[in-house]
């Protein structure tokens, strides 16, 4: 199938963007993956396909890209390189597809809120350590809401 120049810059672009954010993932939050694989997972073991932190992984991306509904986050982060880029930042070589919206609020329904929260705290607490919230400047506005 021939693509046209236009759609080949938008792929390019679109594999550019997702290369710079797992940069970025990996530089300022290189515990992530760890943290999101401690939130404990009350499945049925016999019916998971998706592991925990896919899903947390893919519902992280769809806040940060400002995406307004789980629906539409199955419909946006649904391309070859959003799945390649997902994998890689999850270490999960085979994953060939991302989870419906359907599977991350059944798997969300069931984790404890403490759990994601303690999650959200050893992530700002790295950045604390290792001042990347100053470089972001963000310093001062945390330390005055705190």
């Amino acid at each position: 199938m021939k693509i046209s120049r236009k759609e080949a810059r938008q792929e390019l672009s679109q594999f550019h963007l997702a290369c710079e954010l797992a940069k970025l993932i990996r530089h300022f939050f290189p515990e992530l993956l760890s943290l999101l694989k401690k939130v404990e997972n009350k499945r049925h073991q016999s019916y998971i396909t998706y592991s925990g932190h896919v899903l947390l992984m893919k519902r992280s991306l769809s806040s940060l890209f400002y995406i307004s509904s789980m629906r539409k986050t199955s419909e946006e982060l649904n391309s070859d390189v959003v799945i390649e880029k997902i994998a890689f930042l999850c270490k999960e070589p085979e994953l060939v597809e991302l989870p419906y919206w359907e599977t991350i609020n059944d798997y969300l329904k069931k984790v404890e809120p403490k759990e994601l929260q303690e999650v959200i705290w050893n992530l700002v607490k790295y950045l604390l350590r290792c001042r990347g919230l100053k470089m972001l400047g963000l310093e001062e506005s945390i330390g005055k809401s705190w």
